[in-house]
């Protein structure tokens, strides 16, 4: 066999074997993992793991929550207290316990508001967990219930009875002023700034949001009956749910759509911040709760370990049986009314990427960690196939730098596969 058929032959299977190895690395499912250049458009979010609040089992309900403070009604003691946990110190304090009973809390920044039983009637109560001062508006033989703070406003619900609606105040923390608003709604509202979501009972039962500081209200859409009962703010945006639907109503357009239909409960309490809505369902077997992003319709159920999650607390205070704040999710559950904890859940937003990857470096170490045995085995197939080449040459100049030539065609040919992937295949 003359040296140019030997020649001829082991440059045939070096290339073979070659473009093997090329094809393998160019079609490694790791390889193509971990450098995937198909543009992602999905922007998704999940529900974290249930993590529970308390541990007293008995009765622990209504919870709201702002920053990292949860606070709850709690019978713990054989008396309804106002609990709260910080989720930086994982401390727990009864930060109101009384022989009277305090019930319907509610949280912003370092205020807790609640209503306290009294004689005759009911009191506002107004804590800080600043200084651990405590401010009572005495109702005298009125009943003060149901009060939501934001900001220096606290408003709140009063009658002369335990029944029905009542008349909506609105009390200046900073300077102590009382203002009837001089409406009468039902149950349900929820505060935010100066705007107040309600269900008005008067005449053609409605939803209707009220400018605080101007008392004008403005009915956004007739309900069939009162059982409709929570809704809440946020920005501009409205969100209640009637008919068996979840509506939100736009205040800077005026439109009111629907983010699901069909599938809740009227006296379902519902909440919201940012983008996601949340609302318990009860459901056959452990109940659950449900998140919807109503700027992508995105919709996430997390099924409980309970057979209830508690969706009201005294009087009908349906709206404070769930709440959200910053992506965390607080509630009630228990199997029985008896044994109710408060629980926690937090929304993780997911993210991908919107475009095929720009190359920080990390793709390029990935991929040569992942398949470095197929790039050390076309090195040397390519060396050797070069030095082969410079072996059979018939030039001595070649021959002699056979196998450095080798070496530098080999680098630079290694170094543009690699940024052939680096930029895309």
């Amino acid at each position: 066999m003359s040296q140019e058929s030997s020649m001829n032959g082991i440059r045939t299977a070096m290339i073979i074997l070659l473009v093997l190895v090329l094809m393998i690395v160019t079609f490694n499912p790791m390889s193509r993992q971990q450098i995937s250049t198909e543009a992602q458009t999905t922007s998704t979010f999940e529900i974290g793991d249930e993590v529970i609040i308390t541990e007293a089992q008995r009765f622990q309900v209504a919870p709201r929550i702002w920053n990292d403070t949860i606070v709850w009604t709690d019978y713990r003691n054989g008396n309804f207290d106002i609990y709260t946990y910080n989720l930086s110190s994982e401390q727990t304090s009864g930060i109101a316990q009384t022989t009277y009973g305090e019930f319907n809390s509610d949280v912003y920044e370092n205020y807790v508001v609640m209503e306290r039983q009294a004689i005759t009637g009911r009191d506002l109560v107004i804590y800080n967990m600043t200084d651990h001062s405590e401010t009572v508006i005495d109702g005298g033989s009125l009943w003060y219930m149901f009060p939501v703070v934001y900001g220096d406003t606290v408003v709140f619900m009063y009658n002369t009875i335990l029944a029905g609606g009542g008349y909506l105040t609105n009390y200046t923390i900073s300077n102590g002023h009382l203002e009837d608003l001089g409406t009468y709604h039902q149950f349900g509202f929820n505060l935010q700034g100066d705007s107040l979501a309600c269900f008005d009972p008067l005449g053609s039962p409605s939803f209707s949001i009220v400018d605080v500081p101007s008392e004008t209200e403005t009915n956004v859409e007739t309900v069939s009956d009162l059982a409709s009962l929570s809704c809440d703010i946020y920005g501009n945006n409205y969100f209640y749910i009637t008919d068996e639907a979840v509506k939100m109503y736009d205040k800077s357009t005026g439109v009111t759509s629907v983010i699901l239909n069909g599938s809740v409960d009227d006296d379902t309490p519902i909440a919201v911040w940012g983008e996601y809505v949340v609302f318990p369902t009860h459901q056959t077997g452990n109940d659950a709760i449900n998140v919807i992003n109503y700027v992508t319709d995105e919709y996430h159920s997390f099924v409980t370990d309970y057979d209830q999650i508690a969706t009201y607390e005294h009087d009908g205070a349906r709206n404070r049986g769930i709440d959200i704040h910053d992506g965390k999710i607080v509630y009630s559950a228990g199997d029985t009314i008896e044994d109710m904890n408060i629980y926690m859940v937090e929304i993780t937003d997911v993210e991908t990427p919107t475009a095929p990857p720009t190359g920080d470096g990390e793709e390029l170490e990935d991929f040569v960690a992942d398949n470095w045995i197929w790039i050390v085995g076309v090195i040397l197939l390519i060396v050797g196939l070069l030095f082969v080449e410079g072996y059979y040459a018939k030039w001595e100049h070649i021959k002699k730098m056979g196998n450095w030539f080798g070496l530098i065609i080999s680098a630079i040919v290694i170094i543009g596969i690699l940024a052939w992937w680096y930029i895309g295949f």
